[in-house]
């Protein structure tokens, strides 16, 4: 039978408090280990090994994404301080935003529906309305699948801002650029894995593209059921 020496038994019990907490505060937060994979960049595997203890060690610049994610610090999760810092709590205010998923017969307004959001009671969204994303096409900008962004209405963003575009009927996020001399809109992804990849639209072609708005802020969506 194996035996722990000193340095053993204080390693195991130091791994097995971290994923102790990294579930209970997952759970905390109702977010799924899909979610939490998502947020963090890596598998959803990973995160249930981390769990589970089955991966010794963590790296660091995942141990501060973990942290962020589950509103803690990585002294906390490494088990070096005994109680959340107080800073890292904040006050929940529900707040109604229209929402949208996809535009019928080219009407934005009459597509939106109202919906209460939860949001930091500290924070103030500018915007009028906001949509579910879904897909991975823009990880890269730290927006993922079954976050919520908030949109600023307005027809024109500035180049490389990210911006809500409706395509035909689907609404998607995209980094926007205008090239003047070309006369080409041109919608970039934030994912080099992503399928749809680069979109140029020129002149002749505007009439199936319409920048909705500006997106001012990203949250996720934590009321989402677990995976």
């Amino acid at each position: 039978m194996a035996e722990f020496n000193d340095l053993d038994k204080k390693n195991y019990i130091l791994e097995t408090e971290i994923s102790k907490r990294i579930k209970k505060l997952r759970e905390k937060q109702h977010l799924s280990l899909y979610q939490l994979a998502k947020y963090v960049g890596v598998g959803k595997s990973t995160v249930g090994k981390w769990e589970k203890g089955k991966i010794s060690a963590i790296r660091s610049k995942n141990i501060i994404a973990l942290a962020r994610a589950l509103n803690t610090t990585p002294e906390y999760l490494l088990g070096w301080s005994r109680e959340i810092e107080i800073s890292n709590l904040f006050k929940i205010k529900v707040e109604e935003f229209p929402i949208i998923s996809e535009v019928f017969n080219g009407e934005v307004e009459s597509s939106l529906k109202r919906q209460k959001i939860y949001i930091k009671d500290s924070d103030k969204v500018d915007a009028d309305f906001c949509m579910l994303v879904q897909g991975d096409s823009m990880t890269s900008a730290k927006i993922y699948d079954g976050d919520i962004a908030f949109i600023k209405k307005q027809n024109i963003v500035e180049n490389d801002e990210l911006a809500a575009v409706l395509i035909n009927s689907r609404i998607v996020i995209r980094k926007v650029f205008i090239d003047e001399e070309k006369k080409i809109l041109i919608l970039k992804t934030a994912n080099s894995k992503a399928k749809s990849g680069t979109m140029q639209f020129s002149e002749s072609k505007l009439d199936k593209v319409r920048i909705l708005g500006k997106v001012t802020a990203v949250m996720r969506y934590l009321k989402d059921k677990k995976k």
